[in-house]
């Protein structure tokens, strides 16, 4: 949803930044709306966007991802920064939880002696990040 969202206020933004004739000739018509979600189908421009408008875009991905979290967690008085945070804190359970159970196996101790964390959701989240490939 954030994606499509960013997408939208992009081409918003370069819609009405530029003031040629072509750009008055391809004002969208109710015909074109595609799928029913009010977003027209457009082709790539062809155009390398800057660095900083990457930056910006993702900018406001992350600000929507995390807006999108919040109200899923559905917590009265939660703000975005409470939400990074506790993302933060997770990530740091997990990695420790990880290397505790790397140390054990590398320790030569028996399959019995392995460690086996104790918070409830780890196993939910290992299985997960196990099925994800990591970006190049």
């Amino acid at each position: 949803m954030a994606d499509k969202i960013v997408l939208a206020a992009c081409c918003l933004h370069n819609f009405l930044t530029q003031d040629t004739q072509e750009t008055q000739e391809t004002l969208m018509d109710e015909s074109e709306v595609s799928d029913g979600n009010g977003l027209v189908d457009i082709e790539p421009l062809n155009r390398n966007p800057s660095q900083e408008a990457i930056q910006v875009r993702e900018a406001y991905k992350t600000y929507f991802a995390y807006t999108a979290l919040k109200e899923a967690m559905g917590i009265p008085g939660l703000d975005v920064n409470a939400v990074i945070t506790k993302i933060k804190n997770i990530r740091s359970t997990y990695s420790q939880e990880v290397k505790k159970i790397n140390d054990s196996m590398k320790s030569g101790a028996g399959a019995d002696s392995i460690y086996k964390p104790s918070v409830k959701w780890f196993d939910i989240l290992h299985d997960v990040l196990r099925s994800i490939k990591p970006r190049k």
